[in-house]
């Protein structure tokens, strides 16, 4: 894994670890759990200028016929090709589907060793 990368920081005031004072990650693993909450929490079409970035997991939840691998598979490809700091051997993601009321329930969890990304969609 690369050790010298930043990124702005996007944590929000609900987060429990969240710091009005800083404006950057500046340590490895903040910049790359802060790019996969990015990945995850944005549908394709939201950014301007790369129509293709986003995970778009509530489609997939809307749409009840989608299995658990397809979200996994996009989540993937997604790191591929936004987080090249990171290879298919320094994570290991798990998706859950649950039948909801009004739309599926997904529950992504991305394990990167040292840290835990886990993300909750209903």
């Amino acid at each position: 894994m690369a050790k010298d990368i930043s990124d702005f920081y996007i944590k929000g005031e609900r987060d429990p670890l969240y710091d009005d004072n800083r404006l950057e990650n500046v340590t490895f693993l903040e910049t790359v759990i802060a790019k996969l909450y990015m990945i995850l929490l944005t549908n394709k079409g939201d950014v301007y200028g790369d129509p293709n970035f986003g995970a778009d997991i509530p489609k997939f939840l809307w749409k009840t016929k989608y299995p658990a691998s397809t979200i996994k598979t996009n989540i993937e490809e997604q790191i591929e090709q936004h987080i090249p700091e990171l290879t298919r051997n320094d994570y290991e993601i798990d998706v859950y589907i649950l039948p909801g009321n009004y739309q599926d329930i997904g529950i992504v969890q991305i394990d990167l060793g040292i840290s835990n990304v886990n993300v909750l969609f209903r």
